[in-house]
């Protein structure tokens, strides 16, 4: 061990005194300019180029090298520069100089620079060099050598290469380049290299084998970035700013340079992808001559939605690319319209899942999709049309083409929710008028599918459309003809629907005209001619025909719960009204309660909250009633308001329908007044609620089978009066006796007026009166008072004036000269007061009243024939 570092000092000396030997046998016998002419012309001839150099230097330390600067290389044929290199220093073998041989054990080029050019023709403008640097075939060992001149390994470092093909117009930029090239062993070592082929900018390693056969082997890896630039510049669809990023990707090529099979993963900026995560893989085969990829798997996961393809991509260095791929996805849709960007599907209310088998077709310029889409675990809406839950069936075909930022066709798309379908065509132009633009068809699709149109549903029927849509800056515009059959309506805000409706539908954007559609409403058979317009809440407006107008029935599918309790505007917390109606209603008869009536014509308006029928016109109870008639049905019941006229009414159908129970009455009457009431299963309660005024008319009146007449004449049987020359008189009597000698006819249960009229106030079904006249031949009646119709009681006074009382008794009093004709020109007032129930009222005699002659009414004599005295009447 003690002799170890004198070893190491020999060793090292003998190593010093062999180098400066060498260097000096070489300084000596082989002058610097013989070595530069020597290497130049070798390489020279070895290359078939033409290498220039100028100048050069010796090295002995640490290794004997030679260096030479600025070496430029030129293609003879072209006069083109292939190769410069600011130095290139050689590592010359020792051993082999001492023997007088130039053996070159390693090229180290700094910094050089290789432009590489395909001609249109296809010829690269290294082939002659490629050529000369192919290492010599091995020779048998016994051989003596014929070249004084070989080549090792050639190490290049921060070198760049410039490839351009100029039948492509595409170019490559390698920078940064540090790799060894062996050509003893025909390959090339990457070491890194910055490589930029606009849009991609990436770093890659590698070795590339065989480096001297036709078809060389390649084992590359690379880290790419795709950003916006290039041929991606102008992409305003690609969310990112000019220069930035776009993906990343990470690269691995391997196999022989004409058939290169490819790994990649990527990832997306955000920025693209509406801010969702994108990553994803592809592997397949490169045929670089063809510029042929195909594709053995493509996945991708952007967001929750994943994509798994395969196929082709076709002339890949060209801008006419290709692509064809196939395969499927599964989409999350509330992400798919986030990276769509496109007020069409924003639109639609997108939700849930939905699975595909798509082709996609794709250029440069645009890309094509054929897709079938499974959309059972999807959930859309189409506004004011239709909205698909999700786990309801459904399937989409289309055929579609994107143009890139630009424009979205879809040339045919079949939607179908179970076995119907609707088939049509799609355009979308984001810019431009219109926005949108679609046709679409149907037959015998479910209208239970149109749960969203506004205020109505569907509950039966089929529908058979045809239409066309756009969206432009004016809004959403369309044009339509439907036809519906065997359908059955129900409005949003009725109880009852419409049964059994076919109709034909003409429809724009402003209006949709209903052509003579049938329905049933209850077992109201109903034809209409309207037009539809506002479909945000539409108002229908026409002409209805139908054999029966139900009032009962409209109050039916009108009664809410939950409504306001009082006629007046809705209040800010209380939704709109969802529809309206303007009719003119035509009806072969009305029901109303217990009322039914005959031909009716009316003009029809109703919001949902009240039915108002103004002007109305009626033939009802043998006559006419005209005038406004408004019905609201209300939380806590029914109200009408009604301001009318009525002409030539019978009075007996008038009473046959509203007191079946009471009085039977002959004549016709007249009148007109306005009313406001309820609607009740309670009689009492309807009587209750009812408030107004009325004026009447009545003409040949005959009461038959009348409690309160009978009763009158009873009051009368107890009492009695004094007449001159007679003995007291029955007032019973005396008035019965009237009666028959004045009246066209008499019976007790009947009783005949030539005229009735009069008016009264009715106040919560209280009815009063001052001038109820009620005049006949021979007797004339005058009612005040009040009449309460709720618990059917009266409490009245009332006058009753048989006429010409005195007059028809006067031949049984013999009397004579000027005191029988005073007599015979007087008559009596009989005074009763009038209450209880209608069925068996209470009546008294309250007075018996002298009314003066006229002829002394005249004369302002008022002298006293009869004992008891009164004051006359008005209205007598």
């Amino acid at each position: 061990m003690k002799r170890f570092p004198q070893i190491v000092l020999l060793a090292f000396m003998t190593l010093v005194i062999v180098s400066l030997a060498a260097a000096l046998g070489l300084w000596l016998f082989v002058p610097r300019e013989k070595v530069a002419a020597l290497i130049t012309s070798e390489l020279s001839g070895r290359l078939n180029q033409e290498i220039a150099v100028d100048s050069f230097s010796v090295g002995f330390y640490p290794d004997l090298e030679f260096v030479t600067r600025n070496v430029r290389i030129v293609d003879p044929p072209t006069s083109r520069e292939l190769l410069s290199a600011q130095n290139v220093r050689f590592d010359l073998n020792l051993r082999a100089l001492l023997n007088r041989k130039f053996v070159v054990e390693d090229i180290a080029i700094g910094s050089p620079r290789l432009d590489l050019i395909r001609s249109a023709s296809g010829a690269w403008n290294i082939e002659n060099l490629m050529r000369g640097m192919r290492s010599p075939e091995k020779k048998d060992e016994t051989t003596p050598p014929v070249n004084l001149f070989g080549l090792g390994r050639i190490i290049i470092r921060n070198g760049s290469i410039s490839i351009r093909d100029e039948s492509s117009g595409q170019q490559i930029e390698v920078k940064n380049l540090f790799a060894t090239l062996n050509l003893r062993e025909e390959t090339l070592r990457i070491d890194k290299a910055s490589v930029t082929v606009p849009p991609l900018e990436g770093e890659l390693s590698g070795t590339v084998s065989q480096l001297f056969k036709p078809t060389p082997l390649l084992d590359i890896s690379t880290t790419l970035a795709i950003k916006k630039e290039g041929p991606l510049a102008a992409r305003q669809a690609i969310a990112v700013p000019p220069g930035k990023k776009i993906a990343d990707i990470s690269l691995e090529a391997s196999g022989d340079i004409e058939r290169l099979r490819l790994r990649a993963t990527f990832s997306l900026n955000p920025l693209v992808t509406a801010d969702l995560s994108a990553r994803g893989s592809i592997a397949g085969m490169l045929t670089v001559e063809e510029g042929l990829f195909t594709v053995d798997t493509l996945t991708a996961h952007i967001g929750k939605s994943t994509l798994a393809l395969s196929g082709t991509l076709k002339d890949i260095w060209l801008e006419e690319r290709s692509a064809r791929l196939k395969g499927t996805t599964a989409l999350s849709l509330r992400e798919a319209v986030a990276f769509a960007k496109t007020d069409a599907l924003a639109g639609l209310k997108l939700r849930g899942s939905a699975s595909a088998a798509i082709t996609l077709d794709a250029s440069a310029e645009q890309a094509g999709l054929t897709a079938t889409i499974d959309l059972d675990r999807a959930g859309f809406s189409l506004p004011r049309v239709m909205d698909k839950k999700i786990g309801a069936p459904g399937r989409l075909i289309l055929d579609a083409r994107y143009t890139y930022g630009d424009e979205l066709v879809v040339d045919t798309f079949d939607f179908s929710m179970g076995r119907e379908a609707i088939t049509g065509s799609l355009e979308v132009q984001p810019g431009r008028d219109p926005r949108l633009k679609a046709s679409f068809s149907a037959s015998d699709f479910p209208l239970g599918h149109l749960n969203r149109l506004p205020a109505v549903t569907f509950e039966e029927g089929t529908l058979a459309l045809s239409a066309q849509v756009w969206q432009s800056d004016e809004g959403l515009r369309f044009n339509a003809d439907a036809g519906i059959d065997n359908a059955t309506l129900a409005v949003r805000r009725m109880n009852q629907p419409f049964q059994n409706l076919d109709l034909r539908i003409h429809a724009d954007h402003t209006k949709a005209t209903l052509q003579a559609p049938s329905f049933f409403f209850g077992e109201s058979h109903c034809r209409l001619d309207a037009e539809v317009t506002d479909f945000n809440t539409p108002r229908i407006s026409g002409h209805l025909n139908t054999d029966l107008l139900d009032i009962n029935k409209i109050i039916a599918a009108f009664a809410r719960q939950g409504e306001v309790s009082e006629k007046k505007p809705p209040s800010p917390e209380t939704p709109p009204p969802q529809f309206s109606l303007d009719l003119n209603v035509r009806a072969d008869a009305l029901h109303f309660g217990r009322v039914k009536t005959g031909a009716v014509s009316a003009a029809w308006q109703t919001s949902g909250l009240v039915q108002k029928f103004d002007p109305f016109h009626i033939k009802a109870f043998g006559g006419t009633l005209e005038g406004m008639f408004e019905l609201a049905v209300l939380r806590d019941g029914v109200c009408w308001d009604a301001d009318f006229s009525g002409q030539d009414i019978i009075l007996e159908e008038l009473t046959d329908q509203l007191f079946a129970e009471r009085e039977k009455l002959k004549g016709i009457i007249s009148a007109q007044g306005t009313l406001k009431g309820g609607a009740d299963a309670d009689p009492e309660a309807v009587w209750r609620s009812i408030n107004g005024e009325l004026d009447y008319t009545a003409n040949s009146v005959q009461f038959k089978e009348s409690p309160l007449f009978k009763a009158m004449l009873l009051a009368t049987r107890a009492s009695g009066m004094l007449i001159p020359g007679l003995q007291q008189v029955s007032l019973a009597n005396l008035l019965i006796d009237t009666l028959k000698s004045g009246s066209r006819t008499f019976h007790l249960n009947q009783l005949y007026f030539d005229t009735v009229d009069g008016s009264v106030d009715i106040n919560d079904g209280l009815v009063r009166t001052d001038d109820s006249f009620f005049a006949g031949d021979a007797v004339n009646l005058l009612f005040q008072g009040d009449i309460d119709m709720p618990k059917e009681n009266y409490n009245l006074r009332t006058r009753a004036t048989p006429i010409g009382t005195i007059g028809s008794l006067v031949h049984k009093v013999p009397l004579i000269g000027k005191q029988i004709e005073r007599i015979r020109n007087a008559t009596l007032s009989l005074n009763f007061s009038v209450t209880g129930p209608f069925s068996d009222p209470t009546v008294q005699l309250t007075a018996v009243e002298q009314l003066t002659p006229k002829d002394e009414e005249q004369s302002g004599e008022d002298e006293s024939i009869i004992g008891n005295t009164g004051r006359a009447v008005d209205r007598q």
